[in-house]
């Protein structure tokens, strides 16, 4: 008598990046098991919830787990009776988390999973939650060091995106302050905030911006450095063709002045657009004197400009003819 062998093929197989949530538990535990092998900071926590077996899947390091044991394990776990006609609806009025959604797809999963938010899900269902309960180790708001300033405010951009744009938030309070989010790289996708006033700038400029930002095809991006290379107009010219700050002050000035701000997930320095070489010789602190003050600073930059790059060798060859010495000689 032939046995009759049957083919079971793993339940993770058949799912990819690109497809939905399984109904089954066990099969998005085994493909998510699967995906972060041989990643020890990846956490598999399953319990269950009024009968109905759950997970959840978070790094270590990026995730609050204070907050996910006390709001989230600590409150289901104690849950019972739930509407079984809504069960996800209950699940999420339960949770005393302000930032909750819901996903559907493997690579939403992914993505929540990768920056610090743990993903909860629920056998029988195609959806689950991601948890907006992210929190890492990040640098305090500090003085810049590479733009120190005698007058002006003394907080500079850190390396947390969300810490820099509520410090343009905090100064700039009008609801046209806009923010629109880019992803660059193909496996750091680096968050890219284009960041401008709406009103005032060009709506070309954030056109072309965004149109630059979208032909960029890179493994990663770690530095603005990146993101300059790749949207500058003339790649081989030694001058910079576009600013880059870590001072909030500045990055505020140039947005009332029509410019947009490129402001990269990683680094303190961000980038603005569109600047003149006579951008480059402006100090915030220009405008914290008074005009005229000012002005005459600014006119000084230009004057030492040209002595810097014209003088010091006129006058070394004045001095060696006054002295008698063959003008054909160095200096030293």
């Amino acid at each position: 008598m032939k046995k009759e062998v049957k083919d079971h093929k793993a339940p993770h197989q058949t799912l990819s990046q690109d497809s939905p949530l399984s109904k089954t538990l066990e099969s998005n535990i085994q493909y998510f098991s699967s995906l972060y092998k041989e990643s020890s900071d990846v956490i598999f926590r399953t319990f269950i919830v009024d009968k109905k077996d759950a997970a959840i899947i978070y790094i270590e390091g990026l995730s609050d787990t204070q907050q996910l044991e006390q709001q989230v394990l600590e409150t289901l776990l104690d849950t019972s009776e739930l509407d079984e006609t809504d069960f996800l609806l209950s699940i999420k009025n339960r949770l005393p988390i302000s930032n909750i959604n819901r996903v559907t797809t493997i690579s939403a999963c992914i993505d929540a999973i990768s920056t610090g938010n743990p993903v909860l899900l629920f056998d029988g269902f195609e959806e689950a939650f991601s948890l907006g309960l992210v929190k890492f180790e990040k640098r305090t708001i500090e003085e810049p060091q590479a733009e120190t300033s005698i007058r002006g405010p003394r907080e500079g951009f850190t390396e947390s995106l969300g810490v820099n744009t509520s410090l343009l938030r905090r100064i700039i309070k009008d609801p046209a302050l806009k923010m629109k989010t880019v992803y660059i790289g193909k496996y750091t996708k680096t968050k890219v905030v284009i960041s401008f006033i709406e009103g005032i700038v060009d709506k070309a400029l954030i056109e072309e911006i965004e149109n630059r930002l979208n032909r960029i095809n890179i493994d990663g991006v770690l530095e603005s450095g990146y993101i300059e290379q790749f949207i500058e107009d003339n790649p081989y010219s030694p001058f910079p063709q576009v600013l880059y700050t870590e001072r909030p002050d500045v990055v505020c000035g140039n947005l009332l002045e029509g410019r947009a701000v490129l402001l990269i997930e990683g680094t303190p320095f961000s980038l603005v657009a569109l600047v003149s070489f006579f951008s480059l010789f402006q100090s915030p602190e220009d405008y914290y004197e008074r005009f005229w003050i000012g002005a005459i600073i600014r006119s000084l930059r230009f004057h030492f400009l040209v002595i810097a790059l014209f003088l010091p060798s006129n006058l070394c060859f004045h001095s060696h003819v006054s002295s008698g010495n063959d003008p054909r000689l160095p200096c030293c």
